[in-house]
């Protein structure tokens, strides 16, 4: 029992999948009913009913539409209970800055999609934390936790199922402030408060 139609195409030697969301009544197909009635017909029966289709009227799907972000929640090291929403047009979001104490957060994207959105996935990484890309089926989610001080740049793509990848990416710098005690100017303050000790020290032996 096969799941779905595969087309293949012997000039570029590529594969492609058709499923519900290009209009099959259903994925599952009984093996035998199968009539070719012309050369630019097809009849295929399958459990929920018979499809009806010229193959030569099956286009390719269009180009996977960008990304927006739609939704930014920081959630607080010291008040894990109460995360904050930036409402304020997160799909214009070139930046997202951070204290230390906020670095776990979460990002939620979707894409305006002229077709069934359904047939639509979408990964996404987080340079300088990922290593590769992390690919979501069934959610438009990505959440992170924990995230050392630091400069970063979420990235988030989108596909059709079965199809390559967007090239265009969707990108947020992404920013984790040092603490304090971290920041030169606290090391050089350190610093000088030492050398004033240790020169009154000095001083205070020498008379």
């Amino acid at each position: 029992m096969a799941t779905g139609l595969i087309r293949l195409d012997d000039v570029n030697q590529s594969l492609r999948t058709y499923g519900k969301e290009d209009g099959l009544l259903a994925v599952d197909f009984i093996d035998g009913p199968f009539v070719c009635p012309s050369k630019d017909l097809l009849i295929i029966g399958g459990k929920t009913g018979i499809n009806v289709f010229k193959p030569q009227s099956i286009g390719l799907r269009p180009e996977p539409p960008s990304v927006i972000i739609t939704d930014i929640e920081v959630r607080s090291e010291e008040d894990p209970n109460y995360p904050f929403t930036i409402e304020d047009a997160p799909y214009l979001a070139e930046t997202l800055t951070l204290p230390c104490s906020n670095n776990s957060f979460s990002i939620s994207f979707a894409s305006i999609s002229p077709g069934n959105s359904s047939a639509l996935e979408y990964s996404f990484k987080l340079d300088g934390a990922d290593n590769h890309w992390n690919f979501v089926s069934g959610q438009n989610q990505a959440t992170y936790n924990n995230i050392p001080a630091g400069n970063y740049t979420f990235k988030v793509r989108s596909r059709f199922a079965s199809h390559p990848w967007k090239a265009e990416t969707t990108n947020i710098a992404v920013i984790i402030n040092a603490p304090y005690y971290y920041k030169p100017w606290f090391f050089a303050t350190v610093a000088l408060l030492f050398i004033g000790l240790l020169y009154l020290v000095v001083r205070l032996r020498t008379y």
